[in-house]
C-alpha cells in the first residue's frame, strides 16, 4: 500500500486500505492526507483537499518508495525500566500487572519512561514517553509527554485499541495511557481533543455506549467532542468529570464505580 503514493508518507492509518501522508497544497507538515489506496481517492484533514487519484491531480499514483520514512524515529533499547523509573510508576498506584500492560521501555532520552502504542493488530509502530524525573541539569521546558519527531503525531492512535474486543457494549475515552490502563474498555485519546481519524476508529469498534470521561480541567472541551463523535453516527453518549482537581487515574481501581455511578446523559 505504502509504495505505489506519489508524495511522502507519513503512517500508517487506523481504517483498513488506507494510510496518512502529507499534503502538498497546504505545505502540511503533520501528515493530515488520508490516501485510501482501494476506492483511489485522498482527502486533507487540515485544508480540505481531496480528490480520486486517476484524476490528474497532483497526488497521482505512482512508486516512491524510498522517499517512505522510518515508522519509528526513536532507536529504541529493549530494556524493560527498573529501578527509580519503576518506582515512580509503583509510585503512582500501578502494580506489577498494570506495569506490565504498559510495557514501559528506557529510551534515548535521559529521564523519560517510553510507551509503546500498539495498533489493532497489536502491532507496535508508535510510542510515547512521559518525563518522570527532573533533575537540576534538565531543561526547564522539558515536557511532560513526548512522541516521535516527524511522525503523524498522537492525534491517529488511541491506546487501547490492541486491548479492546469489536463489538465491544461500551468503550471510555479518556485523556492519558495512565487513565486507560486500569480497565479493559478504556482508550486514550492524547489529550483534551479527538482527531476525525480517531473519531473514525472508535466508530469502527461498533460501541452501544461510549463514555467521555476528561480530566476536571477540560469541562469546556466536551461539548466539541460530543459534536464530534456523534456527527453522522447513533449511539448513547455519556459524559462524566471528575471530581475538581483530579483526574481518573487518581481514582484507580474506583475509577470504574466513579463512572458508572456519575455518567451523564448527552
Amino acid at each position: 500500500m505504502t509504495d505505489i503514493l506519489n508524495l511522502n508518507y507519513a503512517g500508517d492509518s487506523p481504517k483498513p486500505d488506507c494510510c496518512m501522508a502529507y499534503c502538498s497544497s497546504c505545505a502540511d507538515k503533520s501528515g493530515h492526507v488520508e490516501v485510501n489506496t482501494l476506492k483511489r481517492v485522498y482527502y486533507c484533514f487540515k485544508c480540505g483537499v481531496g480528490g480520486h487519484l486517476d484524476s490528474g491531480d497532483p497526488l497521482r499514483i505512482k512508486r516512491r518508495a524510498k522517499e517512505i520514512p522510518p515508522r519509528v524515529h526513536w532507536e529504541m533499547e529493549e530494556t524493560w525500566v527498573g529501578g527509580m523509573a519503576e518506582d515512580y510508576l509503583k509510585g503512582r498506584g500501578f502494580n506489577e500487572y498494570l506495569i506490565k500492560e504498559l510495557d514501559p521501555h528506557h529510551g534515548p532520552i535521559p529521564h523519560y519512561i517510553y510507551f509503546p502504542v500498539p495498533n489493532t493488530k497489536n502491532y507496535v509502530d508508535f510510542w510515547t514517553a512521559r518525563l518522570w524525573w527532573k533533575s537540576n541539569h534538565s531543561r526547564t521546558d522539558a515536557k511532560k509527554w513526548l512522541f516521535p519527531p516527524g511522525s503523524p503525531g498522537a492525534s491517529y492512535r488511541l491506546w487501547g485499541v490492541h486491548r479492546i474486543p469489536q463489538d465491544s457494549d461500551d468503550v471510555v475515552l479518556v485523556e492519558g495511557i495512565f487513565d486507560a490502563v486500569w480497565a479493559y474498555n478504556r482508550l486514550a485519546i492524547f489529550g483534551s481533543s479527538i482527531s476525525t481519524v480517531q473519531v473514525n476508529l472508535i466508530r469502527s469498534i461498533h460501541p452501544k455506549t461510549i463514555y467521555i470521561v476528561l480530566d476536571s480541567d477540560a469541562k469546556g472541551k466536551v461539548g466539541g467532542m460530543v459534536k464530534k463523535i456523534l456527527n453522522g453516527y447513533t449511539c448513547n453518549l455519556k459524559v462524566v468529570i471528575p471530581p475538581d482537581g483530579k483526574d481518573i487515574c487518581d481514582l484507580r481501581w474506583d475509577g470504574t464505580e466513579y463512572i458508572m455511578d456519575k455518567a451523564e446523559d448527552w
